[in-house]
């Protein structure tokens, strides 16, 4: 029974991914890639210099690697019966991942901790960005009023897609 459940509510984590990815066309608007990449433990291994989101050089080894791997048919796009050997594999991945007494379950402490990493990971995450946003204000904000009007906002983008390109 807790192997059912383990498996069934890592079968729910995975379901948003694989829906989106079938209702989107198998790409991701906002980076143009197939949207199982965006599951965090593929991430996680293709992060060579764990910082904790993937680079467009990681992106593009990751995408074209997967795609190798999991589009069989080689058509560029991921079929019903490719996401499923996809979404097969991932719950391996989370098994190994989250299983970290190796009985071949996830009980319901791994999974609290597990679930407690992912919070305190965001919350990370979330502090970061706060933290570059306010780093761009200080230096973007010309007029000092605290705040990025249009122009000052182009230019820190400007900045931005050089050191991101």
């Amino acid at each position: 029974m807790n192997k059912q459940l383990s498996v069934l509510m890592i079968m729910l984590l995975l379901a948003a991914p694989a829906y989106a990815q079938r209702r989107g066309g198998g790409s991701n608007n906002r980076w143009n890639q197939p949207a199982f990449l965006r599951n965090p433990l593929l991430t996680k291994a293709y992060d060579k210099d764990e910082n904790g989101k993937l680079s467009r050089e990681e992106r593009k080894t990751a995408e074209k690697e997967l795609m190798a791997k999991y589009d069989t048919d080689k058509d560029g796009k991921i079929s019903e019966e490719e996401n499923k050997v996809i979404e097969k594999d991932i719950v391996s991945l989370y098994f190994t991942e989250y299983d970290t007494d190796k009985d071949g379950t996830i009980s319901k402490a791994e999974m609290i901790a597990a679930n407690l990493a992912k919070v305190t990971k965001q919350k990370d995450a979330k502090e970061a960005r706060d933290k570059r946003r306010k780093e761009a204000i200080e230096k973007y904000d010309a007029d000092g009023d605290g705040k990025l009007n249009s122009e000052e906002r182009k230019e820190a983008m400007k900045e931005w897609r050089k050191k991101n390109q």
